[in-house]
Order: structure tokens, then C-alpha cells, then sequence
């Protein structure tokens, strides 16, 4: 849900079709990574899947590492009530 709200933000004059089409993708994707895990679970057994697996692990990491949304962002303020029931106080 939260991927569907931050492409409807992206995109707010046409949320019907930015869902449609992040639907089409997931399916897509969704197959694609049932058919591949099947074939090579047939070929090499558990190797197969596991490795494939992995990969795209690594690629999640590298993405994340290169993109840059580790370093450190600003703090957002965050409303008086959403302070006080979290417990946040400003140091003195």
C-alpha cells in the first residue's frame, strides 16, 4: 500500500492508471520470479532458487548503496501531539 500511495502522490492526476499499471508489474514480476524459481529448482534443486535469491538481494543492496538514501537526512518535526504521546522532549 505504501508503494500505491507514494506513486499516486507522484502521479495525482491519474491514480487509476498509475495503479493499473503498478498492478500489471507486480503480477508480471510475480510470475516471472514463480517461473524462474521452478526452472532452476527442476535443474540444480534448492541450489538454484537460493542463489537466485541471493542475487537479487545483492542487487536490492547495491541499489540502495548507490542510490544514496543511506546518509543521514534531517530530522522532521513532528507535531505536538505526536511528541507528547511518543514521549519526545527537546533537550534543555
Amino acid at each position: 500500500m505504501s508503494n500505491q500511495h507514494i506513486l499516486t502522490s507522484a502521479y495525482p492526476g491519474r491514480p487509476s492508471t498509475t495503479i493499473g499499471a503498478y498492478m500489471v508489474f507486480y503480477s508480471l514480476g510475480s510470475s516471472l520470479g514463480a517461473a524462474a524459481t521452478t526452472t532452476l529448482f527442476d535443474a540444480v534443486g534448492w541450489t538454484g532458487p537460493t542463489v537466485l535469491g541471493a542475487a537479487f538481494a545483492l542487487c536490492a543492496l547495491a541499489t540502495w548503496a548507490l542510490s544514496g538514501s543511506w546518509r543521514a537526512r534531517e530530522p522532521q518535526s513532528l507535531p505536538g501531539g505526536c511528541r507528547d504521546a511518543l514521549n519526545i522532549h527537546d533537550a534543555p
